[in-house]
C-alpha cells in the first residue's frame, strides 16, 4: 500500500516534490542536510524552584509537570476574570459615588426641613 506525500526538494520550483512512497516502491531518499542536529533530544527548560511550588498550590495533587500545564493552560482566564472583576469594582465605585452624592442631598433636605 503506497502513500503519498510532498518532500523538501532542490530542484523543484517551489523547494518541494511530490513522491509516491511504500513498501512496494523501494524509493529511498537521502537528506541533503544533517538531520540529526534537528531531530536531537531537546534539553530540558529550567524552570525555577518557586515557580513550581507555586504551581503545585494552584493544582494540588498533580504531579509538577502537570501543575505547570495546568496553569499555563488556566492562565488566559484567570487574566479575563481578573479584568471582569476590576471593571465591577469601578462600577462599585461609580455606584458608590452617585449614591453618596443622593445621600448628601438628602441629608440636606432633612436639614432644610429641620429648620423650618
Amino acid at each position: 500500500m503506497a502513500w503519498c506525500t510532498w518532500l523538501p526538494h532542490k530542484a523543484s520550483h517551489n523547494g518541494w516534490r511530490y513522491v509516491e512512497r511504500g513498501p512496494d516502491t523501494g524509493v529511498a531518499f537521502r537528506a541533503s542536510r544533517n538531520v540529526m542536529a534537528i531531530m536531537r533530544k531537546l534539553d530540558p527548560f529550567p524552570i525555577p524552584l518557586h515557580l513550581v511550588q507555586e504551581a503545585r498550590l494552584y493544582a494540588p495533587g498533580r504531579p509538577d509537570l502537570d501543575a505547570l500545564c495546568h496553569v499555563l493552560q488556566d492562565y488566559s482566564r484567570l487574566v479575563a476574570e481578573v479584568r471582569q472583576l476590576k471593571r465591577r469594582v469601578q462600577d462599585l465605585d461609580r455606584e458608590s459615588a452617585d449614591f453618596d452624592a443622593r445621600l448628601d442631598a438628602v441629608q440636606a433636605a432633612c436639614r432644610a426641613m429641620l429648620e423650618l
